[in-house]
């Protein structure tokens, strides 16, 4: 059976990692310094299977995590000063197609930056193979993703807690209805009707009859 309860704090818990609060900054760096380590493990495991014994120093898995939490902070600035003129529940289209460009263009950044750095401190290391700058494409690739599916968590959330917000208006709205129609049916109010009724009946019976239909 399917626990609305949980899902709801599974939905608050993802909605909460792009926060700037000290759980949220720690957790995003755990995941990204872990997808750089696998990366770094992946790019060894390749390289030993073709023949190539390259080992990667502290330094290279130091570049590698600094560089994807670079990757992935930048992202979630992004995605907060986006959100400030391009609300994603407004303005879905646009935020979508700029913040896909925006965040190419980052990957481009930070894999640039990877490639210089690493080349700059070991001009001759067995890391200028290919499938080192490869692996680390995906693996920036990977981070983005892994953003994109909380922007897509946040929208979701936005939307459920509109639509509740939608849902408490119109329940406000039928109970100030109710309240309303409660007021005008209340025995002062018909008693001061009944008697003018009463009284056009005497004096003016065509007058009588309208205010009997409309009342």
């Amino acid at each position: 059976m399917f626990d609305v309860e949980k899902y709801k704090k599974q939905q608050k818990f993802y909605s909460q990692i792009p926060k700037y609060s000290l759980t949220s900054i720690l957790i995003r760096v755990t995941i990204a310094s872990i997808v750089a380590i696998v990366v770094i493990k992946f790019i060894e495991h390749i390289s030993l299977k073709e023949g190539n014994n390259l080992s990667a120093t502290i330094l290279d898995y130091m570049l590698v995590i600094v560089a994807f939490n670079l990757l992935s902070e930048a992202q979630i600035v992004l995605d907060n000063i986006l959100e400030l003129f391009l609300p994603i529940l407004h303005k879905s289209k646009q935020r979508i197609f700029i913040q896909l460009l925006l965040n190419i263009f980052l990957i481009i950044i930070v894999y640039n930056f990877i490639e210089i750095i690493s080349k700059s401190i070991n001009p001759n290391d067995e890391l200028s193979d290919p499938n080192y700058y490869v692996a680390i494409a995906l693996g920036l690739v990977f981070v983005t993703l892994i953003s994109s599916i909380l922007l897509i968590v946040r929208v979701i959330e936005k939307w459920i807690n509109a639509q509740q917000d939608i849902n408490e208006l119109e329940q406000e709205k039928l109970k100030m209805d109710y309240y309303m129609l409660q007021d005008q049916l209340n025995p002062h109010f018909l008693f001061n009707n009944l008697s003018v009724l009463k009284s056009l009946i005497i004096y003016d019976r065509d007058t009588a009859l309208k205010f009997m239909e409309n009342f």
